[in-house]
């Protein structure tokens, strides 16, 4: 029995159906860029007599994590695409054809 390596199990699926880590990096830091705007937009939140403060948003912080993370997937991307490791377009029409093949037909209506 061959052994495949199917990458780590946290690794999100790309759009041909492969684990990516890349991927995964990306929308974690665009997950966690969005989360920290968020709660910048909070500047204090008082519960009773405890007090919780949030900094402003630092545009640092998404230039120095997701700008490259998203560089690296697309760019990633690009090359595995140059050297035909996935076709996109194919790829779209392959799961189109499967899932009208799969399809029960309905049965003939008379006219």
């Amino acid at each position: 029995m061959a052994n495949k390596k199917s990458g780590p199990w946290w690794a999100l699926k790309n759009s041909s159906g492969k684990k990516d880590v890349a991927l995964t990096l990306m929308v974690l830091a665009f997950a966690s860029s969005l989360g920290l705007a968020g709660l910048g937009t909070i500047e204090n939140l008082d519960i009773g007599d405890a007090s919780i403060g949030f900094r402003s948003f630092d545009m640092g912080f998404a230039t120095t994590v997701l700008i490259p993370m998203i560089g690296l997937y697309f760019g990633r991307r690009y090359t595995d695409t140059q050297r035909g490791l996935y076709d996109q377009q194919s790829l779209w029409a392959n799961r189109t054809e499967k899932k009208l093949l799969t399809e029960e037909k309905l049965p003939e209506q008379p006219e």
